[in-house]
Parts: structure tokens; sequence; C-alpha cells
């Protein structure tokens, strides 16, 4: 598993490969100065805060990085193979690892945060504000977005390879959620107030991920942990002072 954070202060971005509970650090870029960030192959793709995307190689110096042909990039995501791209007009571009346009869409709705699902399921929180956060939608095809009826709602959202969609609310809850809404998971609704799907174990949260190689929690107090799997208790590995992670 391959984990890449940013320092709190913005000033460092760090990566890390995570293996048989051991995790090494493989790269350190700094003073990166960038808005939003995901790794792809052997390369990090960086957007800065004017939008420019920007490609560099783990095994290269800063001295090689690439522009690409990308402008107005406000948010990136990958799951490994491929790349996801939010515009600032609202239109949303696959991306292969050789760079080039496999897809897109213009989204007709506002968009919080995207995702790019380890089953290659597109997810996005936008569209309406509601109960804690915002509208999540999902997509298996690049064009039908179908929002998960309500009471859904995230801020932030990551999707495993199994197609459920791992969410932290505007409350720092974490939730799994399936595709069709509340009722479908395995397992539901099998006693009266029924919050399997909530992991309280894990206090408040800031961004969660959930891999078949672990599970992560950046915490509120910014330190960002990697368990097992999700009914873990004792965490494999430990960072402070995170600002925000990706991982593929």
């Amino acid at each position: 598993m391959n984990v890449v954070f940013e320092d709190n202060a913005g000033q460092d971005l760090f990566y890390y490969t995570v293996r048989d509970q051991q995790a090494e650090l493989v790269r350190k870029i700094s003073n990166p100065q960038v808005a939003t960030f995901a790794a792809l192959g052997e390369s990090l793709f960086m957007a800065s805060g004017h939008g420019l995307l920007s490609k560099l190689s783990w095994q290269g110096v800063e001295e090689d990085l690439q522009v690409t042909d990308f402008n107005g990039v406000v948010e990136v995501s990958s799951n490994g193979r491929h790349l996801l791209v939010l515009l600032n007009d609202g239109t949303l571009i696959l991306v292969g690892e050789s760079g080039s346009v496999l897809n897109r869409v213009e989204l007709g709705f506002p968009v919080r945060e995207i995702n790019l699902g380890k089953d290659d399921t597109v997810w996005i929180a936008g569209g309406d504000e509601v109960l804690g956060g915002y509208q999540v939608f999902w997509s298996e095809n690049f064009r039908d977005f179908r929002p998960i009826p309500w009471p859904a709602s995230a801020v932030r959202l990551f999707g495993d390879h199994e197609g459920i969609v791992w969410t932290v609310n505007s409350r720092s809850e974490i939730w799994k959620l399936h595709r069709l809404g509340e009722g479908n998971m395995p397992g539901c609704r099998q006693n009266a107030g029924c919050r399997n799907c909530m992991f309280k174990q894990y206090g408040q949260a800031q961004q969660v991920a959930s891999t078949s190689e672990g599970f992560l929690v950046l915490d509120a107090n910014s330190s960002l942990k990697v368990f097992a799997s999700a009914e873990s208790k004792v965490p494999l590995a430990e960072w402070h002072d995170v600002g925000r992670f990706m991982v593929s």
C-alpha cells in the first residue's frame, strides 16, 4: 500500500510504502506548493493554486517536474490505475496512466469532493447541502450520476474495492454507505437502532480510506493512523501533524 500525505503546514509531501506492518519512506518533496495531489503509477500529479497540473516521477528530482496540458484543475483523485481530474468549470475527466483522456463529462451540480473508487466507481460529494454535509453521487459509466438516498451525506469520501463508499460527515463521524441507500448493507437493520455502519471507535475524523491492504483514519488531532482493517484497534503505522493524505 502506498500512502502520500502533506504535513499540516503544507510545506512537505511524504511518500511511504506500508508492507508487512512496516512503513518505509520512499520520497520527501519539500515546499511543493500544491492545492491537491494524487499518485498514479510511478508519478505524482500535483495541481497548483493557479490550476496548473504537473507530473513528477518518484524516481526523478524536483527539476524534472513536467507541466501537463490540464488547466483550471481544482481537484484530482487516483485509484492507482487511473486519474480523475476536476476542472473549475465543472468538467470531470478520466485520465490514463500515459496521460491520455479516456472519458469526460460536464457535471450539472456543485462539487465539494471527488474520489475514484478502487473498483473504478466515481464518487462525488456535492449538489445540495443536507444535514451532515452534501449529497453523495456515484457513477459506474461516467455519465449517469445518481444520488444515494437521504440521509446519506458527506464532506469527505473514499470508494473501496467492494463498491462501498466510506465517508466523513460534517459532524466528523465515519460512516460506510451502500450506493442504494440505507437498508441494503449486508446485515443491515437486524436490530432496532442499528449503527453498524458508523465507526465511533476512531473518534472524530477529518478523512478516511479503506483498502484491501489497510484502513486509514486522519483524526481530529491531525494524526494519520493505518490499521489492518476497520475493526482493528492497534495501528500498524502512525504519523502526526498531517494535513491530508491519499492512498493507492
